[in-house]
């Protein structure tokens, strides 16, 4: 009955695109590593902004409503019988001839009806509120299902022979029975924006605040998941050098430099936390599933010339990220606490056409892992289209 109300609700919204004056609206298209070797796009995700009056004078009132929907790949961090991290103990990892017998592809479909509020004067502060749902299909690797001859699967050791015969998959919930889930969550956020974010030239700081609900009491979900999220991002941006044109178009730039630090925090309580809501988001690393999660990424960006406009320029990114894992063990049995960080270095090439169109190819190295035998190589490319 869940997922039937739920095909409801989307098959209306998406019916009736056409009849709603749609406001700005994103695209973007990414791609997967065990999909065609990064050759073939495998999501998508767009928005939509409804037109929406300005409850505040000179404060932004938005209304949006925003899908993601793709596969990806995923690594089995957790023993699936207790929760205990796999690369802590020789006996579990015995159980794995290699890494891509922990390896696994699931299909996400998400959704996030989404209210934002502005106040003291261009949008200062703002408040937003959201309720979303997400939909995940979990299988065996793309490889695996195209050759099972050549690996193990996580699920199957042969097409016919189960590797886990347990339903329980307390390591990682969205994995029990037919690993498939439908789940349902409300985000409350608040927001503070003292930055100068101009196309080239960006300077100040901002601080966002995100508390997640999905206990097993929402509405519509399968009662998969039941847990608590709070995630805070601080950003600081500085432009130490701008090198301005000449002639009729002084206020565009040549070259830029910008430097910029993201620091994020999660901390996460729960008897059921499913994998996309664990960890920080560090390129190409596993960060593991514990109750708090920093995180930070330190940046250079080049940006320009600017060509034939303001909005139409290249931009080439060095990154350096790190991720630190503490605190109580996540989806165990048993309380136990744990310490891991990560690490990567990469660049980032982009360009961007009149803010229409960003084109993107990004390459990172992981130079410190917590779980073994991962990939240390992470490259991606896509775009994204905004009209």
């Amino acid at each position: 009955m869940r997922k039937k109300l739920l095909i409801i609700i989307l098959l209306f919204i998406t019916f009736n695109l056409s009849a709603i004056g749609f406001g700005f609206h994103i695209l973007e298209v990414k791609t997967m590593p065990d999909f065609g070797a990064n050759t073939f796009p495998t999501s998508l995700f767009y928005q939509f902004n409804f037109p929406m009056p300005d409850f505040l004078a000179g404060n932004t009132t938005l209304l949006t409503f925003r899908l993601d929907n793709g596969m990806e790949e995923r690594l089995l961090k957790q023993n699936p019988d207790d929760g205990r991290i796999i690369d802590n103990d020789a006996t579990l990892k015995e159980g794995f001839a290699n890494q891509e017998a922990r390896k696994y592809t699931t299909h996400y479909d998400e959704f996030l009806l989404i209210y934002e509020q502005g106040f003291f004067g261009q949008d200062l502060v703002k408040f937003h509120f959201s309720f979303g749902g997400r939909f995940e299909l979990s299988f065996e690797r793309l490889f695996w299902m195209f050759d099972n001859k050549n690996t193990e699967g996580l699920f199957y050791k042969s097409p016919d022979k189960p590797r886990y015969p347990s339903s329980s998959w307390a390591g990682a919930p969205e994995l029990a029975g037919n690993r498939n889930i439908f789940q349902t969550f409300l985000n409350f956020g608040l927001s503070f924006n003292y930055l100068k974010d101009e196309e080239t030239v960006k300077n100040g700081i901002s601080l966002d605040s995100m508390l997640r609900l999905s206990p097993i009491w929402m509405p519509l979900t399968d009662k998969t998941a039941d847990f608590i999220s709070l995630y805070n991002v601080l950003k600081i941006n500085y432009t130490p050098i701008a090198v301005y044109q000449k002639g009729n178009h002084k206020e565009y730039t040549n070259f830029s430099l910008v430097l910029g630090n993201d620091l994020s925090y999660r901390w996460i309580m729960g008897e059921k936390v499913p994998y996309y809501i664990q960890g920080g988001v560090i390129t190409g690393a596993y960060v593991p599933n514990t109750s708090s999660i920093i995180t930070n990424r330190t940046y250079v960006s080049i940006y320009g010339p600017q060509i034939a406009a303001k909005d139409c320029y290249p931009v080439v990114t060095g990154f350096h990220e790190l991720g630190y894992s503490f605190g109580d063990i996540l989806n165990m049995n048993s309380k136990n606490s744990f310490t891991a960080y990560v690490g990567t270095i990469g660049f980032r090439a982009e360009f961007n056409i009149y803010n229409i169109c960003r084109l993107y190819y990004q390459m990172g190295y992981v130079y410190k892992t917590a779980f073994s035998d991962e990939t240390k190589v992470i490259t991606s490319f896509g775009f994204t289209l905004g009209v």
